[in-house]
């Protein structure tokens, strides 16, 4: 990883990448599926993916799930 400095707007969006692949790399996706157990197959999302996913809309700014179109275009 290169670190640049530099003088442009900083938003919420810079470390959302690192935050993610922390929870990755600590097995928190794993350890949430594990307690909330599996979904059917049809489903298209594990308990973990929608989660993370929430928590990233709360880490970019936003308020509830419908943010996400605004936050995370």
């Amino acid at each position: 990883m290169k670190i640049k400095q530099s003088n442009s707007k900083i938003n919420p969006f810079g470390g959302l990448n690192f935050c993610i692949d922390l929870l990755k790399k600590e097995g928190i996706p794993n350890l949430i599926d594990q307690h909330l157990g599996k979904r059917v197959v049809y489903a298209g999302f594990d308990y973990s993916q929608i989660l993370i996913n929430q928590m990233s809309v709360y880490l970019t700014g936003g308020d509830c799930a419908e943010d996400i179109n605004e936050h995370l275009r």
